[in-house]
């Protein structure tokens, strides 16, 4: 049985960032992710925004991770080669009641300790926004950014493997037990049980993360799912906002937004709403009619739904406690829960990282900076392709997108790499354009069957069972 200094439960943004952090300090480590891919949960399906750290309580986790991760956002990007936009939010008023809580929220955020917060008034206001609504009144402003979560998480992982550390994917733990030394794990990988031991485990396994430490012990927290609904306009849309726009926030959440994604499209949402599948990713008319409704007020000009290419929903990891869970458990020397890591959670996941890192080091008594390399290989682009003369630099696969054979492959062959049409997109964007994958699609399964060895039959979308294909339609 293969032994670690520490395994990872998790593959989203909070596991991946640890393990690279627990990798840089000399620590032996393993990530085990349930999913067939890594960032298979909310760090997939979320608003991909650098929260400022102005909405948090004063005093709370979420406030200190919150601040400390968005400073650590500018070289993160760099090191990983992560698409990285710095992008202004503006929480807009549109009562006077609402300029209250503006205020108010300037505040906290001075408190928090956020740098470049500034009130803007009507004028102000309608000059960084022409399209909004004449019945803004003030808006918050406060330095943000937006990045592709998913990529954070994937680069992470690749990044750590490259230095040594063991990635496990379609790996869900079922059963941990303490030793009182360490902790044995078993795994079930593509139907065969897999044992590990570690020193100390991080259950960073998001909405899950209470299950996981069930393993062992009462979990002394519960989770509470909540399902979050986008719309994703294409890039016909673009200027129609120039900036992250929110309402005053809510006890539900932040509200509904409209903002720019990374490539130019607009996203509108989320939703909040309680569910009670903790996987249930499934999107309503219900739940997209009332984010429709909610938004109407924000601009004077109709928003573009025709221009709409796609609809998906998230699940927020939320907790009871109302702040993020960063501890070792009670009477399990070692276990450490990353729990109810919700918004703004993939700002703060550097600074979680840190902080889960403290916790193993003074759990185990060692862990110094390595020989670590923190750069990853920056993602092959169509120009570099054909730079360097690559094999498929000039196959066209993504029309929508510019995506060739060669950066498909290259994506294949990582560390970490892509073993799904899902995953491809991920990490190309081949199948996020306006015909969603419509032409591409069939070219990505046979580069996967090709480069994995085995026949197109097999190659899935993204779980378990999403085969495309099942056979020959045609002898």
């Amino acid at each position: 049985m293969k032994k670690y200094d520490v395994a990872v439960i998790g593959g989203g943004v909070t596991g991946t960032l640890a393990l690279r952090r627990l990798t840089s300090l000399g620590f032996s480590c393993v990530l085990l992710e349930a999913g067939n891919d890594l960032a298979s949960g909310a760090t997939r399906a979320n608003s991909a925004i650098i929260h400022a750290g102005f909405d948090p309580k004063p005093g709370s986790l979420k406030a200190q991770m919150n601040v400390a991760g968005a400073r650590l956002y500018p070289q993160l990007a760099r090191e990983l080669d992560v698409p990285f936009l710095p992008m202004p939010s503006l929480v807009t008023a549109f009562s006077p009641e609402e300029e209250g809580t503006v205020e108010t929220l300037l505040s906290r955020g001075q408190v928090n300790g956020v740098s470049g917060l500034k009130l803007l008034t009507q004028a102000q206001l309608f000059g960084e926004e022409p399209n909004i609504s004449t019945t803004a009144r003030c808006a918050l402003y406060a330095p943000s950014a937006i990045v592709e979560p998913w990529t954070v998480a994937v680069a992470a992982a690749e990044n750590s493997a490259d230095n040594g550390a063991e990635v496990l994917t379609g790996a869900p733990v079922t059963a941990i037990e303490y030793t009182g030394n360490d902790y044995i794990l078993t795994a079930n990988r593509h139907g065969e049980a897999v044992s590990l031991r570690a020193e100390a485990v991080v259950n960073a396994a998001g909405i899950h993360a209470a299950h996981i430490h069930s393993m062992l012990a009462p979990a002394p927290y519960k989770m509470k799912p909540k399902r979050g609904e986008y719309f994703v306009l294409d890039r016909g849309a673009r200027g129609l906002v120039n900036n992250i726009l929110f309402p005053c926030p809510t006890e539900k959440g932040k509200g509904m937004l409209i903002f720019p994604e990374i490539h130019g499209r607009i996203m509108i949402g989320p939703d909040s709403e309680p569910i009670s599948d903790p996987d249930g990713t499934d999107t309503s008319a219900s739940a997209l009619g009332v984010i429709r409704s909610a938004v109407t007020k924000y601009l004077r000009v109709p928003i573009p739904y025709n221009l709409s290419i796609r609809t998906f929903a998230g699940v927020r990891p939320a907790a009871d406690r109302g702040d993020f869970i960063i501890e070792e458990a009670e009477g399990l020397p070692g276990f450490i829960d990353a729990a109810g890591i919700e918004s703004p959670g993939l700002a703060s996941a550097p600074a979680v990282a840190i902080r889960i890192s403290e916790l193993v080091c003074q759990r185990l008594g060692r862990g110094t900076p390595c020989d670590f390399d923190p750069i990853r290989r920056p993602r092959l682009t169509l120009e570099k392709a054909a730079e360097l003369g690559l094999p498929g630099a000039s196959t066209i696969v993504c029309r929508c997108e510019k995506v060739s054979e060669a950066m498909i492959v290259d994506a294949i062959r990582r560390n970490c790499g892509a073993r799904t049409v899902k995953g491809v997109k991920l990490r190309t964007g081949s199948g996020a354009g306006g015909c969603q994958g419509g032409y591409c699609q069939p070219e990505i399964v046979k580069l996967l069957a090709r480069e994995l060895g085995i026949a197109p039959e097999e190659v899935l979308y993204d779980g378990d069972g999403s085969n495309i294909l099942t056979g020959k339609t045609r002898g």
